[in-house]
């Protein structure tokens, strides 16, 4: 086991198992030829390979948790860093050609700091993370990107403060919605969407002046932060009462049976050939019982 874990500090859980089968086949093979075979004895060798191996899967797992743990915040440092540097070329950066080469140089200086950070000597782990770190740089530099498109067009710093203080506004109406993680019709969604980008809008209105076409690009503008909504709305939906289904099994000495729970509805199949004994019982609880 030591043999293909090597100098890693922890293995995948993929890894490991891979690990562990790789090792036991080897470990049969040796114990076979410098034993007697037998049953009993092989059976007992088996027993002790796998507590060894549940110790070294525990404490692989709490290496590897303490592992993700670090590079959740690495990586929360790194998008922050990116995020930083490309809301300064969003205000000096004179061409979207300049403003698209800075976001290529700062994702690339992004990725090498998490390098830096990075202590571990698991090279799959780190290769998961910096996937996940160039996955959510992306919508940052979206959204980045519509801003400085809006002052480039615009001209004026007041369309990027506009901007900014319509998405505030706009994020402040529609998490009224979500407070209690109920899943909201998408016709309803839609409407409530266009109820805060009216509201957002008319609130800065009444602070400074927005051309029509501030007002078009705005909207065009958050339907990009619509989509936020959208996927919290989809997630929402397995919190539904009922959406979820559920199956629960009655396992008695002379009686068996299962039901199966969804939309609101259960269903019991009982065992015809018992049903002169007593019937199991079956209870579906919201919350754990």
């Amino acid at each position: 086991m030591l043999a293909y874990q090597g100098n890693t500090d922890f293995l995948l859980e993929d890894e490991l198992l891979e690990a562990h089968q790789k090792s036991l086949n080897i470990a049969l093979q040796k114990y076979n030829k410098s034993h007697q075979k037998s049953v009993e004895k092989v059976e007992d060798f088996k027993r002790k390979i796998q507590a060894e191996f549940t110790t070294t899967k525990f404490q692989n797992h709490q290496r590897l948790e303490v592992a993700r743990s670090n590079a959740d915040s690495w990586m929360a440092e790194c998008l922050n860093d990116y995020n930083l540097q490309m809301t300064h070329f969003n205000s000096t950066c004179q061409t979207e050609d300049d403003f698209r080469l800075a976001h290529e140089e700062t994702k690339s200086n992004s990725l090498s700091l998490f390098s830096r950070k990075w202590q571990y000597s698991n090279a799959s782990l780190r290769q998961q993370y910096e996937r996940e770190l160039v996955k959510q740089m992306d919508p940052i530099f979206s959204e980045l990107e519509d801003l400085f498109l809006m002052r480039l067009n615009t001209g004026k710093v007041t369309a990027g403060d506009s901007k900014e203080e319509v998405r505030k506004y706009y994020h402040e109406e529609m998490e009224k919605h979500f407070q209690n993680r109920q899943f909201i019709q998408p016709d309803e969604l839609h409407a409530l969407h266009k109820q805060a980008r009216k509201a957002a809008i008319g609130i800065c209105k009444k602070k400074k002046i927005i051309t029509s076409s501030q007002k078009k690009a705005l909207k065009q503008w958050l339907e990009s932060s619509f989509q936020k909504y959208r996927d919290l709305n989809d997630a929402n939906l397995n919190w539904v009462d009922g959406a979820e289904p559920a199956i629960g099994i009655d396992l008695g000495t002379t009686f068996c049976c299962a039901a199966f729970y969804s939309l609101n509805n259960i269903r019991k199949k009982y065992n015809t050939k018992l049903r002169h004994y007593q019937q199991g019982r079956i209870v579906y609880c919201r919350k754990h019982c």
